[in-house]
């Protein structure tokens, strides 16, 4: 027999009749608002059936897309990441070096003339160290804010801060003598922390999976350690990073201001500890 999904109202199957089995366009809305009050996810009683005109269509498929992928646009990113890195080493070894440059390093010369950088260059690499540490931060940090903003405003964010990152660099780098090449998803991955710590400063984070400390404070160190070390030739990109932890702060504060709340899932039976 059909069964009436309770959010937008469609007939489906008992294998579909859940809005997380048939990419229901009203889960979504519904997620968003509840984390824009802070409270956790928790089905509506009841719902009308609303008219769709042809412009929600369009919305809601792209609702359903982001719908499927919800919870796990982190390791996506960080597959595209890996896959970028395996086309580095084709590029590199089969075709010109200056082709390279033109689709996948942001340079003063490239952002006008080959645009495309501005977004390729933050999924491309110096080196495998390079990746591996950009990976493990974006791996641990940026599961637990997608799941706090949802994945549309965590890409959204992740892209936005990797951009303007790269443009930050570069935009100073027209003072120094010489052309700056930027790749590197570190500054995307500071706008994740920068957020991230404005949301839930108090989350405990393990460093070198020992040492427990606040997320306030190894966002701070990070800061310092890019201040102390600008303008210095170790090839650190790091204005970059800090440009990259403004937009994420700004966001943070965005949505902290709009009611926004980190709240933690307590092991059963433990009440909900809620961060300021």
């Amino acid at each position: 027999m059909p069964f009436v999904c309770k959010m937008c109202g469609g007939r489906y199957c008992v294998e579909h009749r859940l809005p997380e089995n048939h990419a229901c366009a009203r889960l979504g809305e519904y997620k968003d608002r509840a984390r824009t009050e802070g409270r956790l996810y928790t089905p509506p009683p009841e719902t009308v059936r609303p008219s769709v005109s042809s412009g929600a269509r369009a919305a809601s498929g792209v609702a359903s897309a982001f719908e499927r992928v919800e919870g796990k646009l982190t390791y996506i990113l960080l597959g595209v990441m890996v896959a970028t890195a395996i086309l580095e080493v084709a590029f590199i070894a089969l075709a010109d070096p200056s082709l390279f440059q033109a689709i996948f390093v942001l340079s003063e010369d490239s952002a006008l003339v080959h645009p495309w950088t501005l977004l390729t260059s933050i999924f491309t690499h110096a080196d495998f160290s390079h990746l591996f540490g950009n990976a493990l931060v974006l791996f641990f940090f940026g599961v637990a804010l997608e799941g706090l903003i949802g994945s549309r405003r965590f890409l959204g964010l992740f892209i936005a801060a990797g951009i303007l990152a790269g443009l930050a660099e570069i935009g100073v780098g027209t003072l120094r003598p010489g052309v700056t090449h930027v790749v590197g998803a570190s500054g995307a991955i500071m706008g994740v922390l920068g957020a991230l710590t404005v949301l839930a400063p108090r989350l405990t984070v393990l460093v070198f999976f020992v040492i427990p400390a606040p997320l306030w404070l190894i966002t701070a160190l990070y800061a310092l350690f890019d201040i102390a070390f600008l303008g210095t030739p170790d090839r650190v990109a790091h204005l970059a990073h800090l440009a990259g932890l403004a937009v994420g702060l700004l966001y943070g504060k965005h949505l902290h201001d709009r009611g926004l709340r980190a709240r933690i899932a307590p092991p059963p039976g433990v009440q909900y500890r809620r961060y300021l």
